[in-house]
């Protein structure tokens, strides 16, 4: 939907939201004025049910960035790493995750990633069941992605010259970012597109 004056949110729920913030404060902080949970240990959050997962994030001691979790329902199910944007943030001077997003089916994660601050966002697609990610890099993009129910259909919104969410792609994993389709474009500078 397009939206008048500015451009929501940051794509993250409230609680990756506070482990960002967390992580940024912790980073900029010198000795031992960091946050507790980073500093400190290990920190838990409290999961949140999605079909047949608890989905949740954690942070480690001496880590930065959280780490995106699931477990079964059953109370023996093993934890599965997610998402640790720790490894991916090492080598960047900046590194911001805009968004994650499981796929209905849970068998995919899509997140995007800013390592200039410019919040020039590129889109990645991790494969839940083997780790993997797949060749998928979609570029020029804003932080915002969502699946379609086919959990093999991506839409995302890439950026005009002046930073602005102004077009909606469709991509369709493992073809090329050249053949996305273009679903709807806001001409209207005074608009931003999110999704």
């Amino acid at each position: 939907r397009a939206q008048p004056g500015a451009r929501g949110g940051l794509g993250l729920d409230a609680l990756e939201q506070r482990h960002q913030r967390l992580a940024h404060l912790g980073a900029r902080r010198a000795g031992g004025d960091q946050q507790p949970g980073l500093a400190h240990g290990a920190r838990d959050d409290v999961p949140e049910r999605l079909d047949r997962f608890f989905y949740y994030t954690r942070t480690e001691a001496g880590g930065q960035y959280p780490i995106m979790c699931r477990r079964g329902v059953s109370s023996s199910a093993p934890e599965e790493i997610v998402l640790d944007q720790n490894p991916l943030a090492e080598g960047h001077a900046y590194f911001r995750v805009g968004m994650m997003q499981v796929s209905p089916d849970h068998g995919f994660l899509a997140y995007t990633v800013d390592t200039s601050g410019a919040e020039d966002f590129t889109v990645f697609v991790k494969d839940l069941t083997t780790g993997e990610l797949l060749p998928e890099r979609l570029t020029r993009a804003s932080h915002r992605v969502a699946w379609a129910n086919d959990s093999r259909t991506l839409f995302y919104t890439v950026l005009d010259p002046s930073r602005r969410p102004w077009q909606l792609y469709r991509h369709r994993l493992g073809s090329g970012q050249a053949s996305d389709v273009l679903v709807y474009c806001e001409p209207d500078a005074s608009f931003y597109l999110d999704i």
